[in-house]
């Protein structure tokens, strides 16, 4: 037998793993035969083997003059899975196949036209807008017509609008239907007079809501108004979605004097609709007509799990005078409802609130602690100012950072005794005490508190001083000294933090000290310095970050790299490729992500068959991405050979879609 006969064989076999292995070998075989056995291949039983024949069909040279043998299979009336794999193939085609389709969409069989225009939708490209309209318009068949309509909705050709509407007045349901949706689809702003009357058929209603919430004008707040009250609950729930599209293009002016109170009730009632986008509707409509006493009923939905963060947001829009009733909710709430109130109170400042939350913190669990803390710290007298402060010594992180947030709120009003009272506090035996009065320093600044930092930079506890430095501006010169110093410190976490406090400054005179610390045992803190060294610039700091290539330790080499990249640094090609072998992945990813943007990628080609032996897929899946970019000969070359021995199915996919690169690049050229 010959090689032909021999695929062939593989190909009717019952197996399926020696029918793929079969279909895998012509991409070494260029036989006159090949695109016969590919296309047998496309009606296969395994997807797996289908999927394969397309990738094959794609990758091969000349593809798009074998599109009207791709046409042909759409016939296949038997076999489902042989007419998806060829609208696939003409999809990925794109554009260029767009007059094969054209010529074949003369057929007398109206379910290939069907499928000839599905594919022209999904190509998306105007040039099918022609035809389409003519399909529209004259086509006998009513399927036709309407996925005429359907699919110039999915191109989007503005320029095809006047006929959809004009096709409008055409008695068919179906493609009346079609292009209401398609209409919408594209969002031109069409005159709503001529759509109206459309509803008028009941089934026609839905889509035509759906349609004047995207493409309507003012005109269109009365029929969707109107259909607040259809006796369809789907139709009432298009009129609410529809309603609120159009407010969100329009803007609120448009409703002015159009809700009356039984329009409300209708809008109301859509809130207990089992549809979470027509709930969220109904509440941005409500929430432009919250008056005190319709937030007392939106404030109920504070205890629904998927409401209760539109519902904040709605209240707290709507400002003091509609939140500051809502004090009457407070009693019986449950914790989740009392959390949310609390927020609002303080966000919108309802000071009458202040003795309710005082009184709730007694016996609050932490979650509601903390939101009650920050309220205070917006809404408290100056009487609450030691309260708040005093929960900076409780145990819980989250509570007392909440305390601190409150503190830092409340000096906006009363700052100098709120001073007072945490420079008292970091005196405190707990470091963690310390380190949140020191937070709320930093966040006021000014000059009493910078004097307590800088003293903080000496206090026994790590997290303290780290707390300090990060405080402590870089670009503040007479900080640099201080900060210079932390860089000898016992912990290593405050080191780190001094030398992103100085990268701060960029400094020239930093280059030294900086410098000094890529000898440093820790190398986060290597790492972080080369960092600042790349903030600096200039050539004497690119020399000291080219040294961190050496660093044995891989994160310290992906500082450099990534330093390279962002700060935009030269660097020597070939240098870089002599640290391709590094032990570390994540290092040789970080060296094929630099390397991608060398001018020169002959580097590739050199590498290449290596790389795609590495033993880590995720490089080798790379190393295919950019072979198919690079569109080269060579590189195709390297992709057939990696093809025949790779078995990781994500490195496969892309060996195979760098080859259909590498083709369409021939093509073109």
């Amino acid at each position: 037998m010959n090689r032909y006969q021999l695929i062939q064989a593989a190909l009717l076999s019952t197996d399926e793993e020696v029918r793929l292995n079969g279909l895998q070998s012509l991409y070494r075989y260029d036989g006159e035969e090949r695109m016969d056995l590919v296309c047998a291949a496309l009606g296969d039983s395994s997807w797996r083997i289908r999927k394969e024949a397309i990738n094959l069909f794609l990758a091969l040279p000349g593809a798009i003059v074998s599109a009207e043998r791709i046409v042909a299979l759409l016939y296949d009336e038997e076999n489902a899975g042989l007419r998806n794999a060829a609208a696939e193939i003409l999809i990925k085609l794109g554009p260029s196949v767009l007059p094969v389709l054209t010529r074949a969409a003369g057929t007398p069989d109206h379910d290939v036209r069907k499928f000839i225009l599905d594919i022209m939708g999904d190509i998306g490209d105007r040039q099918a807008t022609p035809l389409l309209l003519h399909l529209l318009q004259n086509d006998g068949e009513i399927n036709v017509r309407a996925a005429a309509a359907e699919n110039l909705g999915k191109i989007g050709d503005a320029s095809a609008v006047p006929e959809m509407v004009s096709a409008l007045s055409v008695p068919d349901l179906l493609v009346q239907f079609s292009l209401l949706d398609a209409l919408g689809r594209i969002g031109c702003a069409i005159p709503v007079d001529g759509l109206v009357g459309l509803g008028e058929n009941r089934l026609l209603r839905k889509p035509l809501f759906d349609a004047l919430g995207r493409i309507g004008d003012e005109t269109a707040v009365v029929p969707l108004v109107a259909g607040l009250h259809d006796p369809m609950r789907n139709v009432r729930e298009a009129a609410i979605l529809g309603l609120q599209r159009l407010l969100s293009r329009c803007g609120d002016k448009i409703l002015a004097g159009q809700l009356d109170a039984n329009a409300l009730e209708g809008v109301v009632s859509l809130l207990a609709s089992p549809s979470l986008p027509v709930k969220k509707a109904a509440l941005a409509i409500l929430g432009r007509y919250c008056d005190p006493a319709r937030a007392v009923l939106l404030a109920t939905y504070l205890d629904d799990d998927h409401l209760a963060d539109d519902v904040a947001a709605i209240l707290a829009a709507r400002g003091h005078d509609v939140v500051a009733g809502l004090t009457v909710c407070w009693a019986g709430a449950s914790d989740r409802k009392k959390a949310y109130l609390a927020y609002l109170f303080g966000k919108v400042g309802v000071t009458h609130a202040v003795n309710l939350l005082v009184e709730e913190l007694k016996g609050a669990d932490d979650f509601l602690r903390t939101i009650l803390l920050r309220a205070l710290g917006q809404v408290g007298r100056t009487e609450e100012i030691a309260l708040l402060a005093g929960y900076l010594e409780v145990p819980e992180d989250d509570v007392r950072q909440a305390a601190v947030d409150g503190l830092v709120n409340i000096a906006e009003r009363f700052h100098a005794p709120v001073i007072d009272l945490v420079r008292n506090a970091f005196a405190h035996a707990e470091p963690a005490v310390r380190q949140a009065a020191l937070q709320v320093l930093g966040r006021l600044g000014g000059v009493a508190s910078e004097t307590v930092l800088l003293l903080a930079m000496k206090d026994e506890s790590a997290l303290v001083r780290r707390s300090a430095i990060y405080y402590l501006d870089g670009r503040n010169p007479p900080h640099l000294p201080a900060l210079t110093l932390a860089l000898t410190d016992e912990e290593s976490d405050v080191r780190r933090q001094a030398v992103e406090a100085l990268a701060m400054s960029a400094e020239r005179s930093l280059l030294e000290p900086l410098s000094l610390m890529l000898q440093d045992e820790d190398p986060w803190v290597r790492a972080t310095a080369i960092r600042a060294l790349g903030r600096i610039g200039g050539v004497e700091a690119l020399a000291v970050i080219r040294r961190g290539l050496l660093d044995p330790v891989g994160l310290v080499t992906i500082a450099v790299l990534e330093t390279l990249m962002e700060e935009s640094l030269p660097f020597d090609p070939r240098e870089m490729l002599g640290h391709l072998d590094h032990a570390d992945e994540d290092v040789v990813l970080a060296l094929l992500k630099l390397l991608a943007t060398a001018s020169d990628p002959h580097w590739l080609e050199e590498c290449g068959e290596a790389l795609l032996a590495h033993p880590c897929c995720l490089i080798r899946q790379r190393v295919a991405e950019l072979l198919g970019q690079s569109g080269t000969v060579r590189g195709q070359t390297l992709l057939q050979q990696r093809l025949q021995l790779e078995e990781e199915e994500l490195v496969v996919d892309a060996l195979r879609q760098g080859l259909a690169s590498c083709a369409a690049a021939g093509e073109r050229s």
